[in-house]
Formats: structure tokens, C-alpha cells, sequence
């Protein structure tokens, strides 16, 4: 049996051209996008590059094969991005850029954009204003009576962008540096938390970033950028420098500020006048000239004015007036606000996270859902959250927000800002269905025990008979100085099995007791479970071979993740072709949290005895320990190298694959609907006769805690 080195060996080549193969898919997209016109112009074809990068940038991510958290994969990842965000620069700009422009130029000759609006007369300007260039852009202004609703920050930054160059080619520009900027400090997080970096390729590629930022030149990867490094300071104790990144952060978007409390702590608070002195310096002299005129527009933005909210449009059409909805939103807001915070906030007793990510997702988040605008390059505020937190919920709209490009469409071909209610039916229902169906159990995650600390795993073994790979398996578990003990989980006594327990220094338990009486795999490691008081348990079959200190990577993951009970470590097959089957299942772990034993699954004890215990079932017992673990807590897939046996898939290969898929479906819905006979299905899967079935079934959710 190959061990994983010369393994990764093998799949370096086909691994490394399949993602080139995805890449170079994706520049030619990216580069049909950019070039086809105004944004939503072409709008079938642009929504089909939309779709087509995301799904682009989430197969990239499962071929990256790159080693993790190395430079060389950083490097990368920033390569990609860069070259997708430099093809976007011929998307033509918004027409937010021309209002960037002409309060950057009023700034620029000391005059204030919070009291002249771009449809002021022309005699109110100074002389060198008054340019044939200067009023061609003033015409191009969306809202032409409106003041500015930017804070200062932005708007000397903008002043800075026109000593530079005066076109809209120089704030796309600015937009790139700062979205390349936000890339690289998601990759620094990824990395001091030890989660695979080839998750930030699913910001590189992300479609609705490369419109709205390299694309469009909307200014918001600014304020993401300095999220990113005040979060990137907190975890690194430079509390200092948080703060200070906090601020701008503010000054950049006023809607930051929501996230301060997330990174208030006892250890810290001390400094929270740093935060004060660099956000009141910030907004000087403004603050004292005119802070009324300051908010004036945002004011009208947010009470007035509405555009594509998901409950603000609810409300709206209840109460008929946009003012009263935006009222009754800000209410709902803050009354979540303070209810979520005993449960968000890092050093809080109820707070099982300890991430002010978390946090900053969540509140920003709720912000834009209950917010009576939500223009889809708002939604990038919360991409890299999502990322950092693994929580793809969020995620979602990252592709639904394509049906957003025919209010674009409509504007450019009938002159009407217009957004149809199946294209926002179609933005918004694929999000909220599995949120509210996610609800109960997000709840009950709240009840569910912190896990315990890690010290060291119990490793169980589960074997039907002997397995030609279990001693390289047993050897490559003991690999592992994070492995306390190993339990060979038998249906069996075989002299084999118990010569390898012995030469491996491993405990044998049997239990040979049929599947109908809690015998199987489950029934196995259920006995073997009796055996040990550990509470941190992992899951290796015998025909898998573990990377080397496999265990030791996923023990330093869990402590700087102490939120995690469970999840897997993945691996790869060890022929060439099973790499559908590989995908899908990568896909599948990373995607749902759903994991197949042969992925090393792993898991904290306490937590789990809180959802059922681990499942006694003969057959799905993987799957049904996945979904309780989600149910208990955050769960992780750690893409590790891993062996994995490809034998079983090699005879009748898609037949078996379809077998496998339509089994899984089959105990999905049976779970939802109803209780499920796991022998009935082990006996089908297995082909066992009828009259061999026992009169009586255990089903599944009534099994005793383990």
C-alpha cells in the first residue's frame, strides 16, 4: 500500500492541471464579463459569468493543490486574484464614481460636499471647478440633489485619489490595492488559525467582488480591509492597532461601528480612548462645522429612500410608508443587537467562540437584512466573515445576488430603476429557506456544553475481519504524539487481529454481535467507546493510512479553535479514478459539515452525549454522527492528505456511487419525515435477504448515549 507522501507524489501533476484547467476557465470568463459592456447590459450573459465563476471558485478551492498555510500557497492565491481583479478593470465604472469625483474635487478646493449637492448652480463653484470636464462628470451623478452621505475619511482619501489622476480608471484602481489588501490579510488569518488558506480562493474568484470592486470601483473593500486588520490585531493581542483599525474602519463606513463591542475585553478596554481620539481626529473638522449636515443624507438614505431590503420591503408593503418600516427595522436591529451580544461577545460567560469574527458577521449581517437598501456589493462587507468562520450560510447570496443585475438592465434600456419581484424572490429565498430551517438547530447549539479541553485522542479502529493495510494503518496512527491510545474495534477474535493490537500497543475489543442486536460497524465502535473515559474521540477504518502526525496538526487546530467539537480530516483516494468521487466528497465535508467515516472522523465526547451519543447504527452511523455534531456545535474539515483506499469503488464504480447517493438521500428524507429503520437499510444495502431481517429494528434518534 503507497503511503501518503508518494501518494501526493502521484496527484501533484493531475492536481496542479486540473486547477489550471479551472483557472484558465476562469480568466476567459472573467474576461467575456469585463468586455461585453455596462454592468447588467448583457444581462443573460453576465449572469451566466456570474454563476459560472462562483461555481468556478469553488471547484478551484477543492483542486488547489497546494500544501497548506505554506508561501508558496499564499503566493498563489494572490496571483489569482490579482489577475482576475486586473481583466475586471475594463468593466465599465458606476456611476458612483463621478460622485466620488466631484466631492474628492470639493474637498480638494476646500469646500464641503455635505452642503453642496452636484445639482447646485454653477456660479456656487470656484472658478477652476468650472471645467467642461468637471461638469461632464456632475451630469453623470446618480441622486444629483443629495449631498454627500461619506464620511470625511473617504472623502480626503478621494481628494488624495484626484491629486493623482481625475478619472474613474484612478479610484478602480485604489478599490484593487484595497481588495488586494483585504485578500492578503484573510490569508494571514487563515493562517494563524491554522484553516486551510485555499479557502480565500473563494474570495480571489468571488464574482459579486470582481463586479462590484475591481468592476464597478465601488469603495467598500476600504472598510473590509480595515475590519480584517482590526480583527487580524485583536487575535494577534495588539489590541493598540485593533482599535486604531476600528476607527478608520468607522471613518471609512459608518456602519462599522457596529462592531465595536465585539472587540472590547477586559484586557483591552483600557484602550478604548485610542479608539475615540483617531475616530473624532478622523471626522476634524467636520464635527465641529457641521455635524448636522454631516448625517443629513445618510438620514434621508435610510428613511426615504429604499431599494432591495428582504425585510424592509416586507414591512414597507404592510405599513406603506418606507419611513415607518425603516423605523420598525432599526427597532428590530437594536433589540437583536443587545440580545445576541451575551452570546457573541469573546469573554463571555454564554460565548462558546471567542472570535470577534463571529460577532462582526453576524451584526453586520443583520444590519444589511434588515437594512432598506441592500445594493449587492454590500454583501462583500460579510465575505471574508464568512470565510474566517467557515459559516457558508452567508455565503449564499454571493451567488443568488446575480438576479440583482436587471435593475441595471432596466435602467440602462427603459431608464427605469426597477427591480422585478421574481428576480428578488430568486435573490433571497435560497437564503433564507435553510436559514430558518438551520434556526432550531442554532438554538440548540446554545444549550449545547462547551467541549472539553483536548489532551490527547483515543483512536478507535473499527474492523469487520483482518484487512491486508491495518498494520500500516495502526503504524501510521502511532505516528501521531497527540494519539493516548489506539482501540481496535472487532466482529470478531482473530490471532491476526490481536498479533497486531499487541505489536501496535493497542486495546482489542469484540463485538460480534449481529446488526440487528448492535452489532456493525456502529454497534462496534459503540463497544469500544465503553472502554475508554476520553473525551476527545477520532474514527480511522482500517484501510485508511494517515499522514504523517496527523493527529498532532488537528490537536494544534482544536487549540486554537476551542469552539470545535468535531468534524473530519479529509484525505485523498489512493487511484487516480476515484477523483469525482473525491470532489464530491470534499465538496460535501467542507460545504454541509456531512463527512464519511473514511474521512477520519473526529469528535468531543461531552458535546455529543448532549445530542444522542454517538449512533449505535449499523449502516449511516458516519452520517448520522455528522448531522448531530452539527447540531451540537462548529464543526471542521481540515483537508489533510490523508490515504484512503480506493478499492472499494473500483469494482462497478458508478453503479456503487449511485448506490451510495441515493441511500444518503434515502436516510436524509426518512430522518426529516420520520424514523429510520437502519437495518432495513443495511440489510438492502447489503443485499441481505428479506426473511434474514429480525421482526424488531432499532431506528434511528432513540439509541441510548454512549
Amino acid at each position: 500500500m503507497p503511503t501518503p507522501e508518494t501518494n501526493a507524489q502521484k496527484f501533484r501533476l493531475p492536481g496542479l492541471l486540473r486547477f489550471a484547467l479551472l483557472l484558465m476557465l476562469g480568466l476567459i470568463t472573467a474576461y467575456v464579463a469585463a468586455n461585453t459592456g455596462p454592468l447588467g447590459g448583457e444581462l443573460s450573459l453576465h449572469i451566466t459569468c456570474w454563476i459560472m465563476l462562483f461555481t468556478i471558485s469553488v471547484f478551484c478551492t477543492i483542486a488547489f493543490t497546494g500544501r497548506n498555510n505554506s508561501k508558496i500557497s499564499i503566493f498563489s492565491i494572490l496571483i489569482t486574484g490579482l489577475l482576475f481583479r486586473v481583466i475586471f478593470l475594463a468593466l465599465p465604472e458606476s456611476d458612483d464614481l463621478y460622485r466620488y469625483i466631484w466631492e474628492g474635487r470639493l474637498v480638494e478646493y476646500n469646500l464641503s460636499p455635505y452642503t453642496i449637492a452636484p445639482a447646485s448652480p454653477p456660479y456656487n463653484l470656484p472658478h477652476e471647478m468650472q471645467t467642461k470636464e468637471v461638469f461632464a462628470s456632475q451630469k453623470l451623478i446618480n441622486h444629483p440633489e443629495m449631498t454627500s452621505c461619506y464620511p470625511p475619511l473617504f472623502l480626503k482619501i478621494s481628494a488624495f485619489i484626484q491629486d493623482i489622476s481625475y478619472s474613474p480608471l484612478a479610484y478602480k484602481i485604489f478599490a484593487l490595492l484595497c481588495d488586494m489588501s483585504a485578500l492578503l490579510v484573510l490569508l494571514l488569518i487563515l493562517r494563524d488559525k491554522l484553516l486551510p488558506v485555499r479557502l480565500a480562493l473563494l474570495y480571489a474568484i468571488n464574482p459579486l467582488l470582481l463586479f462590484a470592486y475591481a468592476g464597478n470601483g465601488h469603495y467598500d473593500p476600504l472598510m473590509i480591509l480595515l475590519l480584517l486588520l482590526s480583527i487580524y490585531n485583536f487575535n494577534q493581542k495588539k489590541y493598540t492597532n485593533a482599535y486604531i483599525a476600528l476607527a478608520l474602519a468607522v471613518a471609512a463606513k459608518y456602519t462599522a461601528i457596529i462592531c465595536l463591542p465585539f472587540i472590547i475585553s477586559r484586557k483591552n478596554y483600557k484602550k478604548l480612548p485610542v479608539f475615540l481620539v483617531v475616530l473624532i481626529f478622523s471626522f476634524i473638522p467636520e464635527l465641529i462645522t457641521e455635524p448636522t449636515a454631516m448625517l443629513s443624507s445618510l438620514y434621508t438614505f435610510g428613511t426615504k429612500m429604499a431599494f432591495n431590503g428582504p425585510l424592509h420591503s416586507i414591512l414597507r408593503s404592510i405599513t406603506s410608508d418606507s419611513t415607518t418600516a425603516s423605523y420598525i427595522t432599526g427597532t428590530i436591529l437594536l433589540v437583536v443587537f443587545f440580545s445576541t451580544l451575551p452570546f457573541l461577545h469573546p469573554e463571555s460567560k454564554l460565548n462558546k467562540i471567542n472570535d470577534p469574527a463571529a460577532g462582526f458577521l453576524f451584526m453586520l449581517g443583520m444590519l444589511l437584512l434588515l437594512s432598506p437598501n441592500v445594493h449587492f456589493w454590500y454583501w462583500g462587507w460579510l465575505i471574508p466573515l464568512a470565510i474566517i468562520r467557515r459559516n457558508w450560510l452567508w455565503f449564499i447570496p454571493c451567488l443568488t445576488l446575480c438576479f440583482c443585475l436587471p435593475v441595471f438592465h432596466n435602467q440602462i434600456v427603459n431608464g427605469v430603476w426597477f427591480l422585478p419581484l421574481w428576480a428578488q424572490l430568486a435573490e433571497w429565498l435560497p437564503f433564507f429557506i435553510p436559514a430558518l430551517i438551520s434556526l432550531p438547530f442554532i438554538l440548540r447549539r446554545i444549550k449545547a456544553p462547551k467541549p472539553t479541553r483536548l489532551n490527547r485522542f483515543t483512536v478507535i479502529v473499527p474492523v469487520k475481519n483482518y484487512e491486508p493495510g491495518l498494520d500500516r494503518c495502526l503504524q501510521s496512527i502511532r505516528s501521531s504524539s497527540a494519539v493516548k491510545d489506539i482501540l481496535i474495534a472487532a466482529s470478531e477474535n482473530s490471532a491476526p487481529l490481536r498479533h497486531l493490537a499487541i505489536k501496535h500497543d493497542a486495546q482489542f475489543v469484540i463485538n460480534s454481535a449481529p446488526p440487528h442486536k448492535g452489532g456493525g460497524r456502529g454497534g462496534q465502535i459503540c463497544a469500544a467507546l465503553k472502554e475508554t473515559s476520553n473525551n476527545w474521540i477520532a474514527i480511522v477504518h482500517a484501510d485508511v493510512c494517515c499522514q504523517d502526525n496527523a493527529f498532532d496538526q488537528l490537536a494544534d487546530f482544536i487549540r486554537r479553535n476551542p469552539e470545535i467539537c468535531g468534524g473530519a480530516l479529509g484525505g485523498q483516494f489512493s487511484e487516480n479514478g476515484s477523483q469525482a468521487i473525491q470532489t464530491l466528497n470534499d465538496l460535501r465535508a467542507e460545504f454541509t459539515g456531512i463527512s464519511f467515516g473514511d474521512q477520519i472522523q473526529f469528535y468531543n465526547r461531552r458535546t455529543i452525549n448532549k445530542c444522542g451519543g454517538f449512533p449505535d447504527y449499523p449502516l449511516m452511523e458516519d452520517i448520522e454522527l455528522s448531522l448531530r455534531l452539527w447540531q451540537c456545535g462548529k464543526t471542521a474539515f481540515l483537508w489533510q492528505a490523508n490515504l484512503i483506499s480506493s478499492r472499494h469503488w473500483q469494482d462497478r464504480r458508478f453503479i456503487r456511487a449511485i448506490k451510495i447517493i441515493s441511500i444518503c438521500n434515502e436516510y436524509f428524507l426518512r430522518r426529516i419525515f420520520g424514523r429510520v429503520d437502519t437495518i432495513k437499510m443495511y440489510n438492502s444495502y447489503y443485499a441481505i435477504p428479506a426473511r434474514a431481517m429480525p421482526e424488531k429494528c432499532p431506528v434511528a434518534g432513540v439509541d441510548e448515549k454512549n
